[in-house]
């Protein structure tokens, strides 16, 4: 396994805002709703909605990330997700998803109009009405 997956979920566990945010966010869905977490990585924010007893996907295109997301949500002692291997901007989803999220800097995968237009399109026919998109995003300044 590379480096960068065994070392990636070191990077974001704890974060300031997870409780605050993540948490909050699980807390809007029922049981029978399903969280969507675009560029999963290590499965950290899918923790939260499985958490509450709310089913998780997780989706990535990192096989070995994947990996890590599955070993670390077992360790946890959850069964109730899915991960895919799939690029978030080929999203197939009808209106599934209550709550989606893209945090992490995972937004600056997806640079240039369109293909943050194309993914605002998928996340948007994937959410069930009422559904919520969560986003956070940064711009490094330029030097």
């Amino acid at each position: 396994m590379r480096l960068f997956a065994q070392y990636y979920n070191t990077m974001f566990v704890n974060n300031l805002g997870d409780n605050l945010i993540l948490g909050r966010l699980s807390s809007m869905c029922r049981p029978d709703n399903v969280f969507l977490d675009l560029c999963c990585g290590s499965g950290r924010v899918l923790a939260f909605p499985l958490k509450q007893g709310v089913k998780a996907v997780g989706i990535d295109n990192d096989p070995e990330i994947l990996a890590v997301a599955h070993n670390y949500l077992q360790n946890m002692g959850h069964s109730n997700y899915e991960l895919i291997k799939a690029n978030a901007l080929d999203l197939e989803f009808d209106s599934r998803f209550k709550i989606a999220t893209c945090v992490s800097h995972c937004m600056s995968f997806f640079r240039g109009e369109t293909a943050n237009q194309r993914l605002l399109e998928r996340v948007h026919k994937s959410l069930i009405a009422g559904g919520l998109f969560f986003m956070e995003s940064y711009e490094l300044p330029r030097v």
